[in-house]
């Protein structure tokens, strides 16, 4: 009876170490909705740019009132699930897939509020329109795909 027992402990320690106890080695990370940033500037996601890994939760927490954040259609990973967080709500989103993420206040775009979450570190970076977004939100992003290439180039 003991060395059954202790099989089956060995076995349970064997499987934690495995990969079995992987999910609370996740993180949760954190981006404020904000009407002002630190920099001053008005309208902003801090941080913007997130660098994250597969399994990992980010939490968008409604700092201000009047803002929400919605993936934009297209430029997220094949397979991944496209995500809303509703109007002065605190939510948070899993991300599974690898890839890079781009979303958006929708009534505060034309201001650039805009972000990025990059997922792993993906073989190639998923390809990014910016399709129909006010230029400011464009630039922003743009220049957040430029910072997620350089920790993609990093890593090679």
């Amino acid at each position: 009876m003991k060395f059954a027992f202790g099989i089956t402990m060995a076995a349970v320690a064997v499987a934690g170490l495995t990969g079995f106890a992987t999910p609370s080695f996740a993180k949760n990370y954190v981006v404020k909705e904000l009407n002002h940033a630190p920099n001053g500037k008005p309208d902003q996601f801090s941080p913007a740019f997130l660098h994250i890994k597969p399994g990992d939760t980010v939490t968008f927490q409604a700092t201000d009132q009047g803002h929400d954040a919605v993936s934009l259609r297209g430029d997220i990973p094949a397979g991944a699930k496209p995500f809303k967080v509703p109007m002065n709500k605190t939510a948070s989103v899993t991300f599974t897939v690898p890839g890079v993420y781009a979303y958006k206040c929708q009534p505060h775009a034309s201001f650039g509020m805009a972000g990025m979450i990059l997922v792993g570190h993906p073989a190639t970076l998923n390809k990014l329109s910016f399709a129909g977004l006010p230029r400011r939100a464009h630039d922003r992003l743009v220049a957040l795909a430029a910072r997620a290439d350089k920790v993609e180039m990093a890593s090679r």
